[in-house]
């Protein structure tokens, strides 16, 4: 019996469930000897994973195709499928696993006309990835597609950048386009900032709009453009987020579930003997686009990039991509860490397959799995002494961001509470609460402002409970305290230009 339960696992016929942790790290190489394969996005089946991306010079040297490797649980192949000629795949969250079990993919195609560069081409495949449908377009030069989200209504929204303006041009925008759940377009909608404009990720929001993430360039250097929309696609606000003399570039953004948002950027912070050195920074931001706070992690490096956020069902935020090497070669490996609610890390985890000094680690996608675990792909290059080549790369963590068993327990954890004291003195007065505790309802006093004041509640975890915009003038307002839990909850009044911020306790 225990024979027959391994040799289900090994074929990936297994659940999730029927699992312990499952570890590895694996090279997937090309059928064509010296050729190249790269993975860029992956989702989770129910018996496994599916990495997509590109086998180059397969079947034919010249003739690249569009790969999809059906994996198990343990990383093992279970069958492949080609399809060329190759579009190439879009990076983070350009694949996702439909509710009937298959798939919807985004994809750029290079046709052989001009001055037409590339079109967008999406792809549905059932879930033994044969395809279902496939719908391409293009408009004035060329488009590509990074990333794609799944509507409520079944359809897709695709993010990408249009060439725009004179041929040879270097004009570029945003643009989104909206399809039903048969990929028929519904609307199309462009959005410009800079000359250059290049649209990198997409997120749905609670409210039915979208949330777009990418990096502006005017000629001289690049700063990250989030744009937030509603359902149509009109634009609702914007931000542009970037050092005055430092490259700032891709944004990995989140629509959160209390109706907040997370950015996830790279951003320059020196030029060292000519080479730009990056930092990652994150923003939370609220409904309107303001910023709740800003954070800035790891060592500099010129290889370091975000390409992925995602939000767990407790609300820490797990942030991937890659960063150089610490070990002075400014190679690149994977970066997973996981943050609190208010931005603190929890966990922060490097890993690398391939590890000479010449190879490189490349992060394209990270997705959670069912077991609290993630799963990630990418690619390597691999140089002496490391076995040689340009092989996909699919590695699998558990819940603390390690590769493999015995890992030390994540020792910290999220703070219930946020807090320094209210600040009480300031414009003659401050905040006051009363009663605190509380149970129902709480009476606030705000201080003196010449415009409107947004109080916020955060619940124990960081999450937004509550919010009131009070117009100008407002001295006193009461806040109802119904339907929450018992605990410590912060809160934040934006008054101005001056910020306010203490404790509440909520009393059953």
């Amino acid at each position: 019996m225990l024979r027959f339960l391994f040799s289900l696992a090994l074929l990936g016929l297994l659940p999730f469930g029927g699992h312990a942790q499952t570890y590895f790290s694996n090279r997937y190489t090309n059928p064509t000897p010296g050729a190249s394969t790269s993975f860029t996005t992956i989702a989770v089946r129910d018996s496994g994973y599916l990495a997509i991306g590109i086998a180059y010079d397969y079947p034919a040297i010249g003739s690249n195709s569009l790969l999809l490797q059906f994996l198990a649980p343990n990383g093992q192949t279970q069958r492949t499928r080609y399809y060329s000629p190759a579009a190439t795949p879009g990076g983070a969250n350009a694949l996702h696993r439909l509710p009937d079990g298959g798939y919807i993919l985004t994809s750029q195609y290079v046709p052989a006309t001009f001055p037409i560069t590339r079109y967008t081409k999406v792809w549905r495949f059932n879930a033994l990835g044969d395809t279902v449908w496939t719908r391409q377009w293009t408009r004035q030069r060329g488009e590509t597609a990074q990333s794609l989200c799944v509507l409520p209504d079944g359809g897709f929204a695709i993010i990408g950048t249009l060439a725009v303006g004179p041929v040879g041009g270097p004009n570029a925008d945003f643009v989104v386009t909206r399809t039903d759940a048969l990929g028929r377009i519904r609307w199309s909608q462009t959005y410009d900032h800079y000359v250059q404009d290049f649209g990198y990720t997409i997120a749905a929001c609670p409210d039915g709009g979208l949330l777009l993430g990418g990096y502006s360039n005017d000629l001289r250097q690049y700063d990250t453009f989030v744009v937030k929309t509603d359902s149509l696609g009109q634009e609702q606000w914007r931000r542009s987020f970037g050092s005055p003399t430092q490259d700032d570039v891709v944004a990995a953004v989140l629509a959160l579930r209390d109706g907040s948002y997370f950015v996830g950027a790279n951003v320059g912070t020196r030029i060292d003997n000519g080479t730009q050195l990056y930092r990652y920074d994150t923003h939370h931001l609220d409904a309107a686009g303001q910023t709740l706070w800003t954070r800035r992690y790891g060592p500099e490096g010129r290889s370091n990039e975000l390409h992925t956020a995602h939000e767990l069902p407790d609300g820490r935020i797990v942030v991937a991509g890659q960063q150089s090497r610490p070990d002075g070669s400014q190679r690149p490996e994977a970066v997973i860490f996981q943050l609190c609610p208010d931005g603190d890390t929890l966990w922060y985890r490097t890993h690398k397959l391939v590890t000479g000094p010449d190879s490189h680690n490349y992060l394209r996608d990270l997705r959670p799995t069912p077991d609290g675990g993630f799963v990630a792909s990418g690619f390597l290059i691999a140089r002496a002494p490391d076995v040689e080549g340009n092989d996909g790369w699919v590695f699998r963590l558990d819940s603390a961001g390690y590769m493999q068993a015995g890992g030390a327990p994540v020792a910290r954890r999220c703070r219930p509470v946020g807090l320094p004291e209210t600040d009480s003195e300031e414009d003659g007065g401050g905040v006051d609460l009363w009663p605190n505790p509380a149970t129902t309802t709480v009476t606030v006093r705000l201080p003196a402002t010449n415009g409107a004041s947004t109080l916020t509640l955060y619940d124990p975890i960081g999450r937004a409970c509550r919010r009131l915009v009070l117009p100008a003038g407002t001295r006193t307002t009461a806040l109802p305290l119904a339907g929450l839990a018992p605990g410590v909850y912060r809160y934040y009044l934006q008054a101005g230009v001056r910020g306010y911020q203490g404790a509440l306790l909520v009393q059953p």
